[in-house]
């Protein structure tokens, strides 16, 4: 099932198939007590944006209230994905838990995602951001589009 995630402040909507955010859960409880994330990748186009999957770091730093993602395998998959796609997939945001919490951004993933929206080498100033809270039995998950500096809610 795709699940459209919209807002009257957000520009257009995003399409995500539910196996996804399933999966995405499925990740985050095995790394529990520690937080855990990656980033997502999809389509553009003039009526809406279609997250289709999602990669994960080879390295990173992680805590139970912090992760940190090294980049440089994630840019050349990003670039080889690209190519292979002759540009139609591409970068569209990020994803990560939030051990035994709310799926609500803090101060540092609304700064995180800031700087990526202004990244002059990122061609797309309109970043996703999925929060999945994570629990031992359950997940629970919110979806966030950068728009205007402001990190919006959307709902399905």
């Amino acid at each position: 099932m795709i699940i459209k995630y919209n807002s009257n402040i957000s520009p257009k909507p995003v399409l995500i198939p539910s196996y996804l955010l399933e999966y995405l859960g499925s990740i985050g409880k095995k790394e529990l007590p520690n937080e855990f994330g990656g980033i997502l990748t999809g389509l553009r186009n003039e009526s809406c944006d279609i997250i289709v999957d999602f990669e994960t770091p080879s390295k990173f730093k992680q805590s139970r209230t912090g992760f940190t993602r090294c980049s440089e395998a994630l840019n050349q998959y990003l670039s080889s994905i690209y190519n292979q796609s002759h540009g139609k997939l591409e970068y569209l945001g990020e994803w990560h838990t939030h051990p035994y919490s709310l799926p609500e951004f803090s101060f540092p993933d609304f700064m995180s995602m800031k700087e990526i929206a202004l990244d002059e080498k990122i061609n797309f100033s309109f970043p996703y951001l999925i929060i999945l809270g994570i629990r031992k039995v359950e997940c629970k998950h919110n979806i966030f589009r950068f728009t205007d500096n402001k990190l919006i809610k959307l709902s399905s």
